[in-house]
């Protein structure tokens, strides 16, 4: 490898010539130094770059990186497997394998452990920040400028201590709309020429970028597989109303191509919106359509709006891109939290068992959405979803309601008798929602009908057999509680989900509360953005309950005031009287200023608020600013 290297010698003697030069007379005369070298290293020198720089800054705690890579949780998942072939495939070289986010940093790090200290001398670890502000040019910070594939060799780098290395990265891009996502690198000691090879990155980056199709288009998991895989017309167009996808239905009913422009909604509508969209669209056959847009995110950054059409004649209902009948339940739970995505993979596999399975979360939570998808993954989804609120139920009518009863059982009962709540889901799954308020008694006749498959009508002693899955449901701790009986509470808790309150999981505040005012079918409502702050900064107690009663109140004070812009003033009183919280929200509205006062300097725009970089990103992704 070092013969090999000899052959390079002559060229790096001329780019340590031409840095040197360059360094002393800020100009060049013509050398060894690329035209795309030199534009870098202008660059860095406008961004008063340190020309002596040796380390990257570490810009992320703990937490704030656990954050970072929640937020690229999907390009960390189609990205790792090809990385490790790389790594793999150069193993004997050492070869630094790094992902590094659209900011510039660096979000995992494939390497030799312990061979040598210099991950650590440099900074190339994960929570580092490797922009060309904070590094100079090099192969993460010079591909998110370019928006290319960059090599950097040796003395190339603007800055002295990095001199000794090589480095090669390639974009990457989403298959939607072409925005860079992230950035796939290779790097090493110089002396390994070996790494300078741009075709073996590209096609890693490649293929990173084919699993983000297979995702987005093939995967149930996806949150865009139903509106993607639509039989309906569908688009996707990025800020400047450029269609970059279309479906065979849109070109075949529409003539809409990629490319084309689609200058649907007014121009001096803001499309980098949470909100849902609506307008209607006249084809050039004249036929009316229905378009409802909602906002194309990844990584929590919104890159464009997807698109589907439905004909006024036959509009469907807000929301309803549904395929076919499993993905419905599934589709209803609007999130974009990695911990709810993965719950809702876990019950779409419990629906393959006939196992009892115990929901736990707060009021509000959606448990009664997750045993609906339960359901209607089972082989049981043809058969009835019965949900008994056993909490709802006054305590002397609770056995009469789920196990029946016969003809004269009691005064003002149904001459013809009735049937249980047992008997009506008979073949498919009764729903016990807030298990934990059935009185005692009751804890034992449900028990013993769970143990036997069959019940007895209130009044008779003939038994009735019934084949039910039992899911059940409850927002307090059962275990060790003396108002529930141990021995049933081991027969429903065969599996479990535990799901977790909203404010753990207030990245979904906004798409939620998006989600609701497109189901309400508000068109052009918009939402001023102290409004999202103060909804991100409350804690919700009563959870996504207290958040959609939250929108559908604002809306109605909107539309009330006959305006289309829900203020703080719209929101209920409970909320908006939390000064407290409304003064934290504010403080993100000085974000844009100091943003605008430094000239797109994120640096110093977070030196100026006295926060980290890494917090600013935080915001700048919760704001959109």
């Amino acid at each position: 490898m070092i013969q090999e290297f000899e052959q390079y010698l002559s060229i790096d003697r001329a780019l340590l010539k031409d840095w040197q030069e360059y360094h002393e007379n800020h100009t060049l005369s013509g050398g060894a130094i690329s035209s795309s070298i030199e534009n870098a290293w202008k660059r860095c020198e406008s961004l008063k770059v340190k020309s002596n720089t040796a380390s990257a800054p570490n810009i992320a705690s703990n937490s704030e990186l656990d954050s970072l890579l929640e937020m690229n949780r999907l390009i960390l998942k189609s990205s790792i497997p090809h990385m490790d072939v790389l790594f793999q495939e150069l193993k004997n070289l050492d070869p630094y394998v790094i992902l590094a986010d659209n900011e510039g940093t660096i979000l995992k790090l494939l390497h030799t452990k312990g061979r040598n200290l210099i991950p650590e001398k440099v900074n190339i670890l994960p929570g580092a920040s490797w922009t060309e502000e904070n590094c100079g040019n090099n192969g993460i910070g010079s591909v998110i400028k370019e928006n290319n594939t960059v090599s950097v060799f040796g003395y190339e780098h603007y800055c002295s201590g990095f001199h000794e290395w090589i480095c090669t990265g390639m974009p990457i891009r989403d298959p939607l709309i072409g925005k860079q996502l992230g950035v796939v690198n290779i790097s090493g000691n110089k002396k390994l020429v070996s790494l300078h090879n741009r075709a073996l990155v590209q096609s890693i980056g490649r293929l990173i970028e084919v699993s983000l199709y297979e995702h987005l288009f093939f995967s149930e998991e996806s949150s865009y597989f139903q509106l993607l895989n639509s039989e309906k017309p569908v688009i996707a167009f990025d800020e400047y109303f450029k269609i970059t996808h279309v479906n065979v239905p849109a070109v075949r009913e529409l003539g809409l191509i990629s490319g084309d422009s689609f200058q649907i909604f007014p121009p001096e509508m803001s499309l980098p919106t949470f909100l849902p969209i609506k307008n209607k669209y006249k084809d050039e056959k004249g036929r009316e359509w229905m378009v409802s847009t909602s906002p194309y995110i990844i990584s929590g950054r919104i890159l464009g709006r997807i698109a589907v059409f439905d004909k006024i004649n036959n509009a469907a209902l807000p929301g309803s891109f549904s395929i076919n009948k499993k993905s419905n339940g599934v589709s209803e739970i609007v999130t974009q939290n990695a911990e709810m995505e993965r719950l809702k993979l876990q019950a779409i596999q419990m629906g393959s068992n006939d196992y009892p399975v115990l929901i736990v979360g707060e009021t509000g939570t959606g448990k009664e959405l997750f045993a609906k998808v339960i359901h209607d993954y089972s082989k049981r989804n043809k058969k009835p979803f019965v949900i008994v609120n056993c909490g709802a139920i006054p305590k002397d009518l609770i056995a009469s309601e789920l196990f029946g009863y016969v003809k004269g059982a009691f005064t003002n009962a149904n001459p013809s008798g009735k049937k249980g709540m047992f008997e009506v889901a008979n073949g498919g799954t009764l729903f016990l929602d807030e298990i934990g308020e059935l009185p005692l008694d009751m804890q034992t006749y449900l028990l013993r009908v769970l143990e036997d498959n069959t019940v007895y009508r209130l009044g008779s002693t003939e038994g009735i057999p019934v084949n039910v899955r039992i899911v059940a449901a409850t927002n307090k701790e059962l275990k060790d509680n003396v108002k529930f009986r141990s021995d049933l509470l081991y027969r429903i808790n065969v599996m479990t989900l535990s799901i977790p309150p909203l404010r753990d999981r207030k990245g979904d505040v906004m798409l939620l509360f998006s989600h609701f005012i497109k189901n309400h079918e508000a068109h052009y409502i918009s939402v001023k953005n102290e409004v999202f702050n103060l909804l991100k900064s409350y804690d919700w107690p009563g959870n996504v309950r207290e958040l959609k009663n939250t929108c559908l109140s604002a809306i109605f004070n909107t539309e009330f005031r006959k305006d289309s812009i829900i203020t703080l003033e719209d929101l209920p009183k409970s909320i908006k009287g939390k000064k407290e919280i409304i003064e934290r929200s504010t403080n993100y509205s000085n974000v844009q200023a100091a943003i605008k006062k430094t000239g797109g300097n994120k640096s110093k725009a977070a030196e100026l608020l006295g926060i980290s970089r890494m917090t600013l990103y935080r915001m700048i992704h919760e704001v959109k600013v």
